[in-house]
């Protein structure tokens, strides 16, 4: 009796250690693409193209290791040269399989802006420029 639960309970979980985590790869259409490390960010906006104050979404993909990320992730976008940021503040879903959902941004006026992307796995934050036309 104890041979065979011994056997059905290494089926159990080799049957279970076979199943693969699906590989994470960069969202479609991203214009976004960062690496950081064994961190990869991929991104694109919602509409595609971001105006001086419309609101805009940012679709994100995060991987690390090429699984999909599972920690929290922040987002902020500051004009480095004027030492302000947005005036709204854009709320985050974590939509899992490592993507997220930014929602309610908006650049209120053209320039340079930097992306702050902040992954509570990393020390410092993956930046990305966009210079707003």
């Amino acid at each position: 009796m104890h041979f065979r639960f011994l056997l059905f309970s290494i089926s159990l979980i080799s049957s279970h250690c076979v199943v693969a985590a699906e590989t994470c790869e960069p969202i479609d259409n991203a214009w976004i693409l960062l690496t950081s490390g064994s961190f990869e960010l991929s991104a694109r906006s919602q509409p595609k193209e971001i105006n001086t104050s419309k609101p805009f979404d940012l679709i994100v993909n995060i991987c690390h290791n090429k699984q999909a990320y599972i920690g929290s992730l922040k987002f902020d976008a500051q004009m480095p040269m004027h030492k302000h940021g947005m005036n709204y503040q854009a709320s985050i879903t974590n939509q899992n399989n490592g993507q997220y959902l930014i929602q309610g941004s908006l650049l209120h006026m053209p320039g340079l802006w930097r992306f702050s992307f902040t992954l509570d796995s990393l020390k410092q934050p993956i930046f990305y420029h966009y210079a707003l036309p």
